[in-house]
């Protein structure tokens, strides 16, 4: 049995949160990173790809898309707008209603092609901006 279902090597890792900034290979296991290092065994990976000359980053946040799949004319898919742009965070910028100076954004994370997802978040309205 392999340790790794994938294993990337040669990306320049950027990780802020882990102070890691460098050449870093990143074993996945059950679509989870399990570990990252300087050198992984390619033995133990049941797939390896060298991708030198890419960025490996956390997953990016989007604090305003337009999201509600099938909701609104410019609703986009957010699963595949979110593999295309390394998103995995995004924020619904359609405002259903604001009511006594607070905003509420409802299903958030839109309709996807698999399902609704459902999200909401409140915030509250500041000199007449959000």
């Amino acid at each position: 049995m392999n340790k790794y279902d994938l294993l990337l090597t040669g990306g320049h890792l950027i990780d802020p949160s882990q102070k890691i900034d460098g050449i870093k290979n990143v074993g996945f296991k059950d679509g989870r990173v399990i570990e990252v290092s300087d050198k992984l065994d390619h033995a133990l990976a049941e797939k390896v790809h060298n991708i030198s000359d890419n960025i490996i980053t956390p997953g990016l946040i989007d604090l305003h898309t337009h999201i509600y799949w099938g909701g609104t004319s410019i609703g986009i898919d957010p699963t595949d707008y979110a593999r295309r742009c390394c998103t995995s965070t995004m924020i619904d910028a359609t405002i259903l209603s604001i009511e006594k100076g607070e905003f509420i954004f409802t299903k958030s994370l839109g309709h996807t092609r698999s399902g609704e997802k459902n999200f909401t978040l409140k915030g509250v309205v500041l000199n007449g901006e959000m």
